[in-house]
């Protein structure tokens, strides 16, 4: 019995190298997971064994089974978060992801929205998830910040952005707003009282460095202060130089 026990031990210790063959030979339930939840954390990101923990979860949350919720999303935030820069989510297991956070996104705790915050973080989603955020966007901040943080251009995004906008709705976030809305130009129908958000919606923007240096060279002189702290974020010591010597003009024009 001692030897079987200490061959079981070391072969669970596998999980943390091979976790594609060894985590769906020792964790077949949610109570396995909590039961192995600190190796698990700690094993190499792999689609095939999330794809194997999300299955056991979403299957308990269908027949409505209790089990440590807060301690299973906290093993998958843990090995979405040891994923290499290199490393994809595959599609069929961000679809899972995206239904275990639509699952929770709603909760009232703070834990679990914290671990799930990490599910759908700057994946590029389906049409059909993005317009459930759309949809959702009043419900939940949670939901705001995916949309706001979208990590590359997209029309339903855009679209959303320019009706919140337009409604002025989101007003503390008006510069992320702002933000989705700038290519090489600010629309015409921005309109800003405060330069400091019109200055930072084009700090956020996903836009090249060349064509965000020439924004801020147009706009930069109505808010200096804000202008040179994004400048000296992002490098632009040429954006402060032009400031200078249109400074310096208009001291000759004096």
């Amino acid at each position: 019995m001692v030897i079987e026990d200490l061959r079981n031990y070391l072969e669970r210790q596998l999980m943390l190298f091979y976790p594609a063959e060894y985590v769906p030979k020792f964790v077949l339930s949610t109570r396995d997971i909590f039961s192995n939840r600190e190796l698990l954390k700690s094993i190499k990101f792999n689609n095939a064994a999330l794809d194997h923990l999300l299955n056991i979860v979403l299957r308990d949350i269908r027949e409505k089974k209790r089990f440590r919720r807060i301690e299973c999303l906290k093993v998958i935030r843990s090995i979405i978060k040891r994923r290499g820069s290199s490393q994809l989510i595959e599609a069929a297991v961000l679809r899972k992801l995206f239904s275990l956070y639509k699952t929770f996104v709603f909760d009232n705790r703070e834990k679990i929205l914290w671990c799930i915050s990490s599910f759908i973080k700057d994946q590029i989603l389906e049409k059909e998830e993005i317009e459930w955020l759309i949809h959702n966007y009043k419900k939940s901040v949670h939901i705001v910040n995916r949309l706001l943080r979208y990590p590359t251009k997209n029309k339903l995004v855009i679209n959303w952005a320019k009706r919140v906008y337009l409604k002025r709705e989101l007003r503390d976030r008006a510069s992320e707003v702002l933000a989705l809305l700038i290519d090489r130009e600010i629309p015409s129908f921005v309109e800003e009282s405060n330069p400091q958000t019109l200055i930072w919606g084009i700090y956020y923007a996903r836009i090249t460095d060349e064509a965000k240096q020439e924004l801020l060279k147009k706009y930069g002189p109505k808010s200096v202060y804000t202008t040179v702290e994004i400048c000296t974020r992002l490098g632009y010591p040429a954006v402060i130089e032009f400031m200078l010597q249109e400074l310096a003009k208009k001291s000759i024009e004096e």
